[in-house]
């Protein structure tokens, strides 16, 4: 008797969820919405709890200009509909430009609740403007820009590609990978992950290089002088450059790498 009962959940289950299935078919869309902001007169962009895949482009003029994407799954009814995925709000305190969420889409099913679509932003930003970014769950890529970056993340990585301003970047559960032609200053707090300084023997400066439970690897890059350099540490300059690359890693490694670019 008791496998009776046991095999009719089984067909029910197996009559009823393909069922739900078909009635609650979703089909995914990309939906794409821009964003202008005029950044005159400001000195800082401040990018708080929003989380995603950004992509920082230099621009010229004074409008900082944000394209951005999602994927969302809509109801074949719903797929013609038009609709405004994300809200941003935005606050000027002084000289800064704050960004924040204030409205957003999100997916709910049975099995995923709260679940938020991929986003992304393509945020090309003036050559004047400093970029702060304090956000989880997100990955950062700066292509070609002067702009000075100081990067805050919890579970996720920052590439820089050609960058020529300051960084400041912490992130736990992540990488930082940036390439040392013109950059100038960087400082780096890793916990639970890499640092990778690419095209590393174009890098002229202090290099003060800290690791606890892990190792430096340095793939032939030489020094003017040294000052101390085992697997944990180095201290050490090349050239006459007062820059200053500076970081400390716990759990994790540091690379000194001299390929052609960053890679991905």
């Amino acid at each position: 008797m008791r496998r009776y009962k046991v095999l009719s959940i089984i067909i029910f289950f197996l009559i009823v969820f393909p069922a739900c299935s078909l009635i609650n078919k979703k089909y995914q869309k990309t939906v794409t919405y821009e964003y202008y902001i005029d950044s005159h007169g400001k000195r800082l962009l401040c990018i708080n709890n929003i989380d995603g895949k950004f992509k920082f482009v230099q621009t010229e003029d004074s409008i900082i200009r944000i394209n951005y994407r999602t994927s969302i799954r809509f109801k074949k009814q719903e797929l013609n509909k038009e609709i405004t995925p994300l809200k941003l709000g935005v606050d000027t305190v002084e000289d800064k430009i704050i960004l924040k969420v204030e409205e957003k889409i999100s997916e709910y099913s049975f099995l995923n609740f709260g679940k938020e679509p991929k986003d992304e932003y393509d945020i090309f930003v003036p050559i004047n403007l400093a970029i702060e970014i304090n956000s989880n769950f997100s990955n950062v890529y700066i292509d070609n820009t002067a702009n000075d970056f100081k990067i805050s993340l919890i579970n996720g990585d920052v590439i820089a590609n050609k960058p020529k301003g300051n960084y400041s970047v912490n992130i736990i559960n992540g990488k930082f990978k940036i390439d040392a032609d013109s950059v100038k200053n960087i400082n780096v707090n890793i916990t639970n992950g890499k640092f990778y300084l690419q095209k590393a023997s174009l890098y002229f400066g202090d290099f003060d290089l800290n690791i606890e439970n892990g190792k430096i690897l340095n793939s032939g890059i030489s020094f003017d002088s040294t000052i101390k350099s085992n697997k944990e540490t180095l201290v050490a300059k090349r050239g006459k450059s007062e820059n200053k690359l500076v970081v400390n890693i716990v759990n994790g490694r540091i690379y000194l790498k001299d390929n052609v670019k960053v890679e991905d």
